[in-house]
């Protein structure tokens, strides 16, 4: 991650209720434009991904994270057992360090992840950006830290903002909206995650044995 990323990752960690949060510049136009014709031709070249997936990226407040960390607080407490595994196994999640991030993948978008109480350890000390959706029509595009959800955006509809403090993604929502196309919007909330965190999925890495754990 570079060190000004690093900076707004830091200043933009809420507090409790989220009250603290302080908005960095926007995102920029041009890299957003490419991060979201990337994500449409992967979603388009691997076909099972739209119809479900879930990606979650986890940026820590200060120190790095590991892998094992990660693992730990994924399963409560006990000693991760990764085993590698391409990523696309539906009882599996993937791992990855990027930087001093780490990044989870579970195809088909059933993940509790994104949910209490994980997502409470996964983003103690850090911020979590996820983005998931599966062949029950849900879909959301999720930010986290300090423990608890900041806002949301379900349905990746742009007026369904839901949290403690809805206008940390207000800008993040606006640029979901303008296309019913299914490829473009859930395009753009991978290109959000990939702008916010500085940490990109690709097709190279999804074509080969990751570190990957069963997780319930």
């Amino acid at each position: 991650m570079n060190s000004s990323l690093r900076r707004r990752a830091a200043a933009s960690l809420p507090h409790g209720d989220g009250g603290a949060y302080r908005r960095e510049p926007g995102l920029n136009p041009a890299d957003f434009q490419e991060s979201v014709r990337r994500y449409r031709s992967l979603l388009k070249e691997v076909a099972w991904m739209g119809e479900g997936m879930a990606w979650t990226v986890i940026v820590p407040e200060s120190e790095s994270l590991s892998l094992d960390e990660v693992g730990r607080r994924v399963t409560g407490g006990a000693t991760p057992q990764f085993q590698e595994y391409e990523p696309g196994y539906a009882d599996l999640t993937a791992f990855r360090l990027s930087g001093t991030s780490v990044m989870l993948f579970q195809a088909e978008g059933f993940t509790p992840v994104g949910e209490q109480p994980m997502l409470g350890r996964v983003s103690s000390g850090a911020q979590v950006w996820h983005v998931q959706w599966n062949i029950t029509g849900a879909r959301r595009l999720l930010y986290a830290a300090d423990g608890g959800v900041v806002a949301e955006v379900r349905d990746f509809d742009p007026k369904g903002i839901h949290g403690t403090n809805a206008e940390a993604l207000r800008e993040e929502a606006a640029l979901l909206g303008g296309t019913r196309d299914a490829f473009t919007v859930r395009a753009k909330a991978m290109a959000i995650v990939e702008q916010r965190t500085n940490v990109r999925l690709d097709r190279e890495w999804l074509d080969h044995p990751q570190p990957s754990l069963e997780i319930d």
